[in-house]
């Protein structure tokens, strides 16, 4: 159907690789879609990173796409009053 959401996003995604990289619309279609993803990928980042919102999004982002691997115990053991010590002379 004219005019669905899936529809006028992909043309937007058209419009801003003809901007960012001067692709025509046949290079775009010409793309392999792993590249045509990682251009899109890239120029969503850099609309992101001229505002301070977009900043800070991406920020947020890239926290919950790479938590810390390696907890902290010993900020957690002073928030919850854990110890590892055994009770009971064991």
């Amino acid at each position: 159907m004219y005019g669905d959401k899936d529809e006028y996003e992909l043309f937007s995604d058209f419009a801003l690789l003809a901007h960012y990289y001067h692709f025509s619309h046949e290079q775009i279609m010409n793309l392999p879609h792993s590249h045509f993803l990682a251009y899109i990928k890239q120029a969503h980042i850099k609309e992101l990173q001229k505002s301070e919102e977009g900043r800070e999004y991406l920020s947020k982002a890239y926290r919950y796409m790479n938590p810390r691997v390696d907890a902290d115990i010993n900020a957690i053991r002073s928030l919850t009053g854990y110890t590892s010590t055994k009770k009971g002379g064991e």
